[in-house]
């Protein structure tokens, strides 16, 4: 059996050489090139389909791992929280286990309750105006009152 690129040759040979077409067909008939040919082809086309297939495969692991990754990060973020309340209901603030520092430190973060009431100044423009929080955040850390957004302060888990 030839391979494909052994047939391309032989074909453009024939070709080349300008042969009536009774003996052109005759001279392929031959060297069994439509058999080789469709050989080649039917393995060609497995492969195609296995590579689809393998394809296919990988998109649906993409998905599965994409739902076990969502699934993990919610799991994590239920254990931060039972960490989180357990030092809250001992009221102890930092533990070190030897082998990790948790500690709970007070952070805070601007809360907009009312986009359309917060001055361009602090306003961030992508598409569309969105508020700079951290500018926000700095003016009313100066002093400043911005109607339409609040300091609030909150406590957040820190784990080293």
């Amino acid at each position: 059996m030839a391979y494909l690129y052994e047939l391309e040759g032989i074909y453009a040979e024939l070709q080349d050489m300008e042969l009536d077409d009774e003996t052109f067909q005759d001279t392929l008939d031959s060297i069994n090139f439509q058999e080789d040919l469709e050989n080649n082809i039917d393995y060609f086309v497995k492969m195609y389909k296995n590579s689809l297939a393998d394809a296919e495969a990988c998109k649906h692991e993409k998905q599965a791992f994409a739902e076990k990754e969502k699934r993990n990060k919610a799991k994590a973020d239920k254990f931060k929280e039972y960490i989180k309340r357990a030092l809250e209901i001992s009221n102890v603030k930092k533990v070190d286990t030897g082998k990790f520092k948790v500690s709970l430190r007070k952070s805070k973060k601007v809360e907009i309750l009312d986009e359309t009431k917060i001055p361009l100044d602090y306003m961030n423009e992508k598409h569309e105006w969105t508020p700079n929080k951290t500018e926000l955040a700095r003016a009313m850390k100066a002093g400043a009152e911005i109607e339409g957004a609040v300091l609030v302060e909150n406590e957040s888990l820190q784990v080293k």
